[in-house]
């Protein structure tokens, strides 16, 4: 169960301004949520075909024409090789 603090800490990083009611409401949203991920675990996935994360790139990733965009990224904070780079908001 996700405590009080937590969900605060949540409604910050999500720039939310929560009423109490609405922080008891996500935290019962939220539990909901983790309690079904926790259930994932359970699946066999002995039989699933392997996948490298290589092969989900073109997932995230879009060929677009620019006709600068070299000014594209130096308009960005950080850049790593031919894209702009951001923070991660996830953790393990």
């Amino acid at each position: 169960m996700l405590t009080e603090k937590e969900i605060e800490h949540l409604a910050k990083l999500s720039k939310l301004n929560l009423t109490p009611q609405e922080k008891e409401s996500f935290q019962k949203g939220l539990d909901n949520i983790v309690e079904f991920l926790g259930q994932l675990s359970s699946i066999d996935t002995s039989k699933a075909k392997e996948t490298g994360e290589e092969s989900l790139m073109h997932c995230f990733t879009q060929e677009e024409d620019f006709e600068n965009p070299k000014a594209l990224l130096s308009n960005s904070k950080h850049q790593k090789g031919d894209f702009i780079a951001v923070k991660t908001s996830l953790s393990e």
